[in-house]
């Protein structure tokens, strides 16, 4: 399970991991060192605990996201976004020794960590992406899941959404850059997008109707 080093994202994850365990699997969480302590007290046996680092600085990630994740506005949304850039790189360096040394033989992984995917191809392994909040649709008719807009199928609402995913692209540099680094550190063909990291088997997401497009 790869989930975001984030409350409410290890929450979903960790209520799929209990019933993982419920019916006989064993289920481990891949986080970076100093996020485990987020995680539930009362996780069942056979949920594990898989800690990754990097240099000093990547260290700590899990204490910068949880840090930054806490402040709104535009200073606050670059920085999660790097540092959410760092933790991709330092996963994909770190993720195919742990994941091979642990007998990992699947991965679930949160549709806003593109490692995931990518430790997946390199090491053949199914994948299945879990939406801890809106699911991402590569839609053209759906807007960005991180914005306010209603939806709006019109010709003027398609320009609204193409104008957001400009917009988008550039705020989203550095996680296009890691991701993209990442492919060369697993030799995998080169891509930029979060939407290609994705899974084509399952993706997964717990939605109410009024939500659904």
């Amino acid at each position: 399970l790869i989930p975001l080093p984030l409350f409410s994202h290890l929450r979903v994850f960790e209520a799929v991991a209990e019933e993982l365990v419920s019916r006989g699997h064993r289920a481990s969480f891949l986080l970076p060192k100093g996020a485990s302590r987020l995680l539930s007290g009362n996780l069942p046996g056979g949920v594990g605990l898989i800690e990754y680092d990097g240099d000093l600085q990547a260290m700590r990630l899990a204490e910068r996201m949880i840090e930054t994740a806490g402040h709104d506005g535009p200073i606050a949304l670059f920085r999660t976004i790097a540092i959410g850039a760092e933790a991709t790189t330092a996963l994909c360096r770190a993720g195919p020794r742990l994941l091979d040394r642990h007998g990992c033989d699947a991965v679930i992984g949160d549709q806003a960590e593109p490692a995931a995917g990518l430790l997946a191809e390199a090491l053949g392994l199914p994948l299945v992406s879990l939406a801890a909040a809106l699911p991402m649709h590569r839609d053209e008719t759906v807007p960005l899941p991180y914005l306010g807009w209603p939806y709006d199928p019109s010709e003027e609402g398609l320009k609204r959404n193409l104008a957001g995913e400009m917009v988008a692209r550039h705020l989203l540099r550095r996680q296009r850059q890691a991701i993209e680094t990442g492919c060369r550190t697993l030799r995998l063909p080169i891509r930029s997008e979060l939407a290609d990291c994705l899974s084509e088997r399952a993706q997964v997401s717990q939605l109410v109707e009024a939500f659904d497009f």
